[in-house]
């Protein structure tokens, strides 16, 4: 009986629209510009990557440089757990190289090359930013991650 009127009360599920291309595109074009800050690369990055990769926020958090490996016509990333991954072994996921201004590879390899972030490091590719600020310029320092819900409020 009290399922019922929870079901007969309550609001309709309102269902959020999916991102498609256009969004993505737009993401980029205002992140990605040139003299963009670190912390906008990491934007576009971030949405570039998790777009052409089909990942969740989790998968996105936990990949680290190390996991990346650049080939001449595509990107190969290991993501080391899923929610998908039943038995927690990872998987590889391949994104291609595209002749256009949005090119998945090409932002993900812009956001490395501005962070100065080494390959082989074993920290979170998408880690918090600190601002520090001189006389004459600001720069931004890519910090560890602590937390998986300080890492969300960083990344997104």
């Amino acid at each position: 009986m009290i399922e019922c009127a929870k079901r007969t009360r309550s609001l309709p599920v309102s269902r959020k629209k999916p991102v498609n291309a256009h969004v993505v595109k737009s993401i980029i074009d205002r992140f990605r510009a040139e003299g963009a800050s670190l912390k906008d690369l990491r934007i576009a990055a971030v949405t570039s990557l998790g777009f052409a990769g089909v990942f969740r926020f989790n998968e996105l958090a936990n990949i680290q440089p190390n996991h990346i490996f650049f080939h001449e016509e595509f990107l190969k990333v290991y993501v080391p757990k899923s929610k998908t991954d039943v038995y927690r072994d990872g998987n590889y996921v391949n994104i291609s190289k595209l002749e256009s201004n949005y090119c998945h590879v090409a932002v993900l390899r812009r956001y490395i090359q501005v962070a100065d972030i080494e390959l082989s490091s074993q920290l979170a590719l998408f880690r918090p930013l600190t601002t520090t600020t001189t006389t004459t310029t600001t720069s931004f320092i890519c910090m560890t991650i602590n937390a998986y819900s300080v890492a969300k409020t960083f990344v997104i």
